[in-house]
């Protein structure tokens, strides 16, 4: 290699600029998610209200899928899980703010496995906020899936 100076400094320049634009792509969503571990998820079961969505087959980014779960914040953190996907492994979801089908995204978007949940932190309470889920492991065009949502929860730094 003649001068390795001319493959280096553009491939740390390259990835500078990845890293600075992945940073500045996670601070645009003014909310943030965690997935939840099995014992915080066990330690949430059967607290939030029970609904039902139709799970679509989409891509994995989250971009596509139906909406569900409607809800005003009541508190400055929630929870969502996906309880049964007849057919899938796991789920896509992402959150918005807004009427559903006229909000902007809120949050990045996230893969849980079913009956594994997602915290949201950051909420506004008093606003409108709803979930966009699809799922790519879906072995079918689509299903009914039952889902939770814990509206009122007082999130602590901690996760717990």
């Amino acid at each position: 290699m003649k001068n390795p100076k001319k493959i280096l400094l553009p491939l740390a320049g390259a990835l500078c600029l990845s890293a600075t634009l992945s940073s500045a792509l996670a601070a645009a969503f003014p909310v943030t998610l965690h997935n939840l571990t099995p014992s915080q998820r066990e330690a949430l079961r059967g607290q939030g209200q029970v609904g039902t969505a139709y799970l679509s087959q989409n891509n994995e980014t989250g971009t596509n899928g139906s909406l569900c779960a409607p809800f005003t914040a009541q508190a400055a953190s929630a929870v969502f899980v996906l309880t049964t996907a007849p057919g899938a492994e796991n789920y896509n979801v992402q959150l918005y703010q807004g009427m559903p089908g006229e909000g902007k995204a809120a949050s990045d978007y996230t893969v849980s496995p079913v009956n594994g949940g997602v915290c949201f932190t950051g909420l506004e309470p008093g606003k409108t906020y709803y979930m966009k889920i699809s799922s790519s492991t879906l072995r079918s065009s689509g299903c009914t899936v039952t889902y939770e949502l814990l509206n009122d929860l007082h999130w602590a730094a901690d996760g717990q």
